[in-house]
């Protein structure tokens, strides 16, 4: 990337992060959660309208960021990412309380986390020039044919979507083991 790619870079990392701040936003207001990584949550904080305003208005914002690009491929990966990210949250609220099969549960990581860092990664390759990058969405089809193939046939979009889904697995075993020390020991960690 040159010297020239460099600023828009910078832009559309800020847009990443607008956007998933937003879902966390979103998130927590749907879980009612009480904090966010030790801290008391927005909700918490200034209830359920305002935090919804405040990530509707990142999610403006980061568009807004993105539109100045005026690169209709940028645009089309992020308006993929954030419906395929909803997607992700309709889903999960409809399969609450049930067990899961493995395919269900590689969609949800996908859609919740995984898309988000093979968007990352396909942002910079826009940036960089690369002339087949697909949106959000066909990548998420994609994603699709690669959950049903045990990632034997994911070309460019393996590794971006491994990184997402080893990340959220993180997660989930850093949950699991908190859970665990809070059952055992009655205190959070």
């Amino acid at each position: 990337m040159g010297a020239n790619e460099e600023p828009a870079a910078i832009r559309l990392g800020t847009v990443v992060e607008m956007i998933h701040t937003a879902t966390l936003v979103h998130d927590d207001v749907i879980d009612k959660a009480e904090t966010r990584r030790g801290q008391p949550s927005i909700n918490s904080r200034w209830g359920n309208h305002m935090s919804v305003l405040a990530g509707d208005w990142l999610y403006m914002q980061a568009f807004s960021i993105a539109l100045a690009e005026r690169n209709f491929k940028i645009l089309d990966l992020l308006i993929g990412l954030t419906q395929v990210m909803v997607e992700g949250e309709l889903l999960q609220m409809e399969k609450l309380g049930r067990l899961l099969s493995r395919e269900e549960h590689l969609d949800l990581i996908y859609r919740k986390t995984a898309c988000l860092f093979e968007v990352s990664m396909r942002l910079g390759a826009v940036l960089a020039g690369a002339n087949h990058v697909r949106g959000g969405a066909p990548a998420h089809r994609q994603a699709e044919r690669v959950h049903q193939n045990g990632f034997a046939r994911a070309g460019f979009a393996r590794k971006q979507i491994q990184s997402g889904l080893k990340f959220q697995r993180q997660l989930v075993n850093d949950r699991v083991i908190l859970n665990e020390d809070f059952a055992e020991h009655g205190r959070k960690v």
